[in-house]
Order: structure tokens, then C-alpha cells, then sequence
């Protein structure tokens, strides 16, 4: 799945949330709540606040006492004490849309039909919170010329038809058609608000968004060979990006010593490679399209991947420098059988 617009994303779930009772009054409801992936708890907790403060979004604690207006997102962290049942019952909800922020790795019984958008950044409901505040006030001001918009785009067929979701019979269809109308009317926004081409420009932007986050649905749920993925996304990236630097980790250049202050060196001895944390994140965005970090971390280590002491990822790697600094660095551990290239070549092989 390639990259979103995260404030796309914000448009299609608030848009969809505020706008459910009048897209239930023009039959054209979407079947299910939305699941939001975060990459940590702390991330999800601001998340849910900031909707909760700056947009129509509501918390719910007890997953049983769901008091939520029918404009309004009922937001839901999701704890390990939460019953699976329960869950599914709360994404069922019509009467506002079920709005559940998952932190780090997505459970298994949610990658099946579920309709599941990645958010990386907490903040960036504050920079969305003054354009939704106009866009709602413009359908509230508008709600007959909104509902004969949306029946007219319905009837007339406006459904963007070269999208391969458009099409009645994919099982993609129902949430398609949805964050289409969702979109449509944020199109109306715009022509209403600023200009035409805005609106234009606008809708090329978010349909393409729409493609990738409905072509996503399915990829939570397929399996992940992720030792060809992350040694074809570090090759790759190494190839592309020059300035990063491999070094022994017994004789650290002067070169790759200034490289490890911005976390651009990787080290490495006879069997193992130490990838700072960042760049580890950097090489793998586009596995973090559909996988949090905390899952992407588990995965690693599960296959071996990466060696860790006690619960954690990272290690303490001690190292010398060609002048005789003795330091450590915090780092990803890696098994460097994992990363053969071509004839067999390593990294320090190809790039040192």
C-alpha cells in the first residue's frame, strides 16, 4: 500500500462520522465502524483525546455504555482486557460511527473484514480541526442542497467508475462507495468555499487515497514473507541512499563516527549486524503502511530475524573507533545471514 495523505484520512473518518445521519437518510450507510492503527499507546491516547477536544469525537471507556451522538465518533482504545465479542458488537453500531484505536500490533481477529486506516501522527488532528469545524458548518447551512447533492450523485451514477472498487459486484464496494460520497462532499466544500480548481485538485488527491486505503483492507490481512521484504527494502535503500555508511565495529572511520551521530552508519562483526533504530524505521515504510513498529519489532524477532536481550529490541553495541574511542550504540541487532545479496555478497562487501 503505498502512502496516504493523513489528512485525507481525517476527512474520510470525521467526514463519514458527522455526516452518518444523513447518509443513512440517502441509504447510502457504510456497513461497519472504522478501526484506527496507531504505533504506540502513548500515540493512541493523545489520538483519542485530540478527537475528543478538537472534533466531534467522543470517548468511550466502557465499551457497554456507548451515550454518543449520532455526529459524532465513539472512540474506543482498545485494552487488553476487552472482550472480543464485545469489540465486534461495538463495531456494529449504527447509531454513531465505532471508532476503535488500536496501539502497536493489530489483533488477529481484526485483519479479516475489517475496515482498518493507519494514522502515524497524533498531532495531526490540530492542523485538520479548523477546515472540519468549516465543513461542518458549511453542511449544517446547507444540509437540503448536501442530501439533493448526494441523491442526485447517487441516481445519476457519478461513482468514480474507472476505480476498480467501483464495481457493484467487489466485496470492496459498500466501503468504497461510501468514503466516494464522503469525498464528494467534501468536493462541494471546496467548490463552495475557495475555487473550483480546489475542488478539482482536491478530488484527484483523495480518490487516489481512497484506492490505497481500500486496497489496505485486504493487505492486514495477507501473510508477509518478511525476511525477503526487509532484506529487499535495506538493499534497496542502501542502493538509493549513499550517504549512508558501513563500518567494523572495531575500527570505526572518522567518516562513519560522524555517520552514527545522525544515525546514518551501520556496524557489524562476523555474524551480526547493528542497524541504529531510525534508520531500521526509515528502510522499513513502506511494511509500516500496513504494520505498526511494535509489529513489525515482534515479526523480526519471532523469525529470528533480529536478536534481543530480555523483552526488549535494541541493544547496547560496544565499539572502537581507528583512534581508540571506546563508545556503545543503541541498535537494532541483525542476523547477517539474512541479508545475502547477490553471489553471496554481504553489505560491508558491496558498500564499505
Amino acid at each position: 500500500m503505498g502512502r496516504v495523505d493523513e489528512q485525507n484520512v481525517l476527512r474520510m473518518i470525521f467526514g463519514l462520522a458527522f455526516m452518518r445521519p444523513l447518509l443513512q437518510a440517502t441509504d447510502t450507510d457504510i456497513d461497519l465502524g472504522v478501526v484506527v492503527l496507531m504505533d504506540s499507546n502513548t500515540q493512541a491516547r493523545l489520538w483519542c483525546q485530540e478527537c475528543e477536544s478538537k472534533v466531534d469525537g467522543k470517548i468511550i471507556q466502557k465499551l457497554k455504555s456507548t451515550k454518543v451522538l449520532n455526529y459524532q465518533a465513539g472512540v474506543h482504545m482498545l485494552k487488553d482486557g476487552d472482550n472480543v465479542e464485545d469489540i465486534k458488537d461495538f463495531l456494529m453500531k449504527c447509531e454513531f460511527l465505532p471508532t476503535l484505536v488500536v496501539s502497536g500490533i493489530l489483533p488477529f481477529f481484526l485483519r479479516e473484514d475489517s475496515y482498518v486506516f493507519r494514522i502515524r501522527n497524533a498531532g495531526s488532528i490540530s492542523a485538520f480541526s479548523e477546515e472540519y469545524k468549516a465543513f461542518r458548518e458549511f453542511v449544517i447551512e446547507n444540509v437540503g442542497f448536501v442530501k439533493k447533492s448526494i441523491l442526485q450523485y447517487l441516481n445519476e451514477e457519478n461513482l468514480h467508475n474507472s476505480n476498480e472498487y467501483s464495481d457493484k459486484y467487489s466485496d470492496k464496494y459498500p466501503a468504497f462507495r461510501v468514503l466516494d460520497v464522503i469525498g464528494y462532499i467534501w468536493e462541494l466544500y471546496y467548490a463552495n468555499n475557495c475555487s473550483e480548481a480546489s475542488a478539482e485538485n482536491f478530488c484527484k488527491a483523495y480518490m487516489a487515497d481512497i484506492s490505497e486505503i481500500v486496497k489496505g483492507f485486504d493487505d492486514y490481512s495477507d501473510y508477509c514473507d518478511i525476511e525477503e521484504e526487509i532484506s529487499s527494502l535495506i538493499w534497496n535503500f542502501l542502493m538509493e541512499h549513499v550517504d549512508v555508511v558501513v563500518s567494523n565495529v572495531d575500527n570505526v572511520s572518522g567518516h562513519a563516527y560522524e555517520a552514527m551521530k545522525v544515525d546514518k552508519a551501520i556496524l557489524y562483526d562476523e555474524e551480526f549486524y547493528y542497524f541504529p533504530e531510525r534508520l531500521i524505521k526509515e528502510i522499513a515504510q513502506p511494511l509500516m503502511e500496513t504494520m505498526a513498529i511494535g509489529e513489525l519489532k515482534k515479526m523480526l524477532k519471532d523469525q529470528g530475524i533480529i536478536v534481543c536481550n530480555g523483552q526488549g529490541y535494541t541493544i547496547k553495541k560496544r565499539f572502537t573507533t581507528m583512534s581508540g574511542y571506546c563508545g556503545r550504540m543503541r541498535a537494532i541487532k541483525v542476523q547477517k545471514t539474512m541479508l545475502s545479496f547477490q553471489d553471496n555478497l554481504m553489505l560491508e562487501d558491496f558498500l564499505e
